[in-house]
């Protein structure tokens, strides 16, 4: 099954998309995409899942993703979660004919993905005018228009600012590019379709007629992470995101992630939690309760 998903065919010349799009209990799987995606919640609770991080979903919050970073949203039980995003391609802003200041506005999506802050909290300066911002660009997306599109390069643009101010002081060291080698995207295009296999640095390597050497010290440069550390985490991540929203048992989770041996996962999940999946399942449940 393909992981990588939520595709769209954007307008070349004007490679933007805002919609409203509602989220159902765990439905979606993690994934990732080609294009940066800003999402505001407009209405339930739930959790937005990345690789090494779990948020709790409220009204207000507002949600970063760039264009590497694998995620997926979930609702809390008998919940809906509303959702407005406003997703484009990084050639909308920063062309290579364009001005320089304009790679500035995309500078803090080239974030490591295991330091950043995702999520902007409603309680946030930034997360009022931001709201705002987005409302207003989905807004002028509707209507159309002769100068829509002048209109909408402007709000962008003050949204990626107000993010910019909101998160590059505070959320690590800003990146040149992960993600953007054409090697790395289609091998973490391969990783998350087959991430819940016996997938092995050769194997992927292979796959991409790279040597394994190389690839291996490549996938690290441009990740920051390993490519062990990677699978691992990217199994954590589907793990802890059926632990909270399905109700498959302990050991059907283990198996749908890709781990065969049960005693190396509560090792493996213990170590990065601090907790069984059966304590982080019941933490869950009791804060929803609460």
């Amino acid at each position: 099954m393909k992981l990588f998903n939520w595709e769209y065919d954007f307008d070349p010349a004007f490679p933007i998309h805002l919609f409203p799009f509602d989220v159902t209990g765990n439905r979606d799987s993690m994934h990732w995409h080609r294009y940066h995606e800003i999402g505001l919640c407009t209405g339930g609770t739930g959790k937005f899942v990345y690789l090494n991080k779990v948020y709790t979903v409220s009204p207000g919050d507002i949600f970063v993703s760039n264009n590497y970073e694998s995620h997926v949203a979930i609702s809390d039980a008998g919940e809906e979660t509303q959702y407005l995003f406003l997703i484009f391609l990084p050639s909308i802003i920063s062309a290579p004919s364009g001005q320089s200041v304009d790679a500035q506005y995309l500078r803090f999506l080239q974030y490591d993905p295991l330091r950043f802050e995702n999520r902007i909290s409603a309680q946030e300066p930034a997360a009022a005018p931001l709201g705002e911002l987005i409302r207003k660009a989905y807004e002028t997306y509707k209507a159309g228009g002769e100068f829509c599109q002048m209109e909408l390069d402007i709000l962008l643009r003050q949204i990626l600012l107000t993010l910019s101010r909101a998160r590059s002081a505070s959320s690590g060291t800003v990146r040149n590019g992960p993600g953007q080698n054409p090697k790395i995207a289609e091998a973490r295009e391969y990783i998350n379709d087959h991430y819940n296999t016996r997938l092995t640095l050769r194997q992927v390597a292979g796959h991409l007629n790279l040597n394994e050497s190389y690839f291996r010290h490549l996938f690290k440069d441009e990740m920051r992470i390993s490519f062990k550390a990677y699978i691992t985490l990217l199994r954590l991540a589907n793990a802890q995101k059926l632990l909270i929203a399905s109700d498959q048992s302990v050991n059907e989770v283990i198996q749908e992630v890709g781990y065969s041996n049960i005693s190396q996962f509560y090792k493996i999940f213990e170590l990065n939690f601090k907790m069984t999946p059966a304590e982080y399942r019941r933490r869950y449940r009791e804060d929803r309760e609460t």
